[in-house]
């Protein structure tokens, strides 16, 4: 049983290095993208402005990357 609790207390640990390095390392779009690919079923059950919100951005700014995406 604590082999189990700690494999999932790393796993949940290499997630959140994850997503803080992402926030350093990679411009808005960039988290965007990543976002989209492995999340996209999220996209029409969460609210936008809480998507924004996980990214770090504004959700104005999240609506100017959609729009830039769309585009091209």
């Amino acid at each position: 049983m604590n082999i189990l609790v700690q494999k999932i207390a790393e796993q949940r640990f290499i997630n959140a290095q994850t997503i803080l390095s992402s926030y350093i390392l990679d411009s808005p779009e960039e988290r965007w993208k990543k976002f989209e690919a492995i999340h996209g079923d999220l996209l029409l059950r969460v609210p936008h402005y809480m998507i924004a919100s996980f990214l770090g951005i504004t959700p104005v700014s999240l609506s100017r990357i959609r729009k830039r995406q769309m585009k091209s």
